[in-house]
């Protein structure tokens, strides 16, 4: 079987033409993804892919947080949780909550919620927002509060209270 030979200039340009249209062969996600990451932790806002399992301006329930690779996504969503048992408590404006999954989530009290204990059930109204260290500081985290939380990339800030 014979092959043709191919002038090296148009095989050059056959890559080239390839790698423009496919988007290239080196592209910049990689890197879009360490930026996304620090912005995040920083606490500026990040580009986030849309979940096609979860309608735009539905409200969410808690185990749709703990059904997505990367919860961020949900950021400045709403979320309705009714009779969820605390994890642990953290301090009196803050506690973790088990999302499914096995992840927790920490929920943010406007105001303290003193006397709550581990199994102790709450219903919340809040909104998802991005764990980041200018959160951490304006949520006010203790230093036990934060290290417990130092991986979680979201929290919930948390409008309306009611403990059973």
């Amino acid at each position: 079987m014979k092959f043709p030979i191919i002038p090296p200039h148009l095989l050059i340009g056959a890559l080239c033409a390839a790698a423009l249209v496919g988007g290239g062969c080196h592209t910049n996600r990689g890197a879009a993804r360490i930026d996304d990451d620090q912005n995040a932790r920083r606490g500026y806002a990040v580009r986030t892919q849309p979940n096609p399992y979860i309608r735009d301006g539905a409200m969410l329930e808690l185990a749709a947080i703990g059904s997505v690779p990367d919860p961020r996504v949900l950021a400045g969503r709403t979320v309705q949780c009714s009779d969820v048992p605390v994890h642990r408590v953290l301090d009196d404006q803050n506690i973790l909550v088990d999302s499914g999954g096995g992840r927790a989530v920490c929920v943010h009290f406007q105001q303290a919620e003193r006397g709550l204990h581990r199994g102790d059930l709450v219903s919340f109204t809040g909104t998802v927002k991005n764990m980041s260290d200018t959160a951490r500081i304006v949520v006010g985290l203790s230093d036990k509060a934060s290290s417990a939380v130092q991986d979680q990339p979201i929290f919930i800030d948390a409008q309306e209270v009611d403990r059973r």
